[in-house]
């Protein structure tokens, strides 16, 4: 299990050092070692009640975001051309906040998918971080008879000079 974690966060950094040769993403190395991970909850993986990982994993990878649109996490999820990575999505919360995203990484044989916030730029110049990026990872929960599962989720981020951070989690 560390093993793939590890392959996925490998895989979401060759991602990220891609879009950075294309103009996006980290701009320099000075900021790369800036970058901090948080886990999310800050105590590590949560449990899923008696949801399946193969069943989250259809809602959490499906870039168009029907599935968390249904539950109500999302009222609204615009993809710009085909979901595959480098597309952005436009989702707007169920609180009302607009997000672009752009799809980093998808890995369903690990079920990772990791994703930047990229937009809007109103959003982005008043967050307290200059980038921000999201990897989630499925795994069994083993802590139990039945197939659930547990989902953990890493924050990184750069945060603006002079600023702490706070996850809020």
């Amino acid at each position: 299990a560390i093993s793939s974690a590890n392959d996925h966060q490998d895989q979401a950094e060759r991602a990220a050092l891609q879009l950075q040769k294309l103009g996006r993403g980290w701009k320099d190395r000075k900021r790369a070692k800036a970058m901090v991970a948080t886990p999310l909850p800050k105590d590590g993986a949560v449990p899923v009640g008696d949801v399946s990982a193969d069943a989250m994993w259809k809602v959490l990878s499906d870039w168009t975001g029907a599935g968390l649109v249904a539950q109500g996490v999302m009222s609204r999820c615009d993809v710009q051309g085909e979901p595959r990575i480098g597309s952005v999505r436009k989702t707007v919360t169920a609180e009302g906040t607009e997000i672009e995203e752009t799809l980093i990484s998808l890995n369903p044989k690990h079920k990772c998918i990791s994703y930047a916030i990229t937009g809007p730029r109103s959003f982005v110049s008043g967050a307290s971080f200059e980038e921000f990026t999201l990897n989630w990872k499925l795994d069994t929960d083993t802590d139990t008879d039945t197939d659930a599962c547990k989902i953990k989720c890493t924050a990184k981020y750069v945060p603006k000079a002079e600023q702490e951070f706070d996850v809020g989690y």
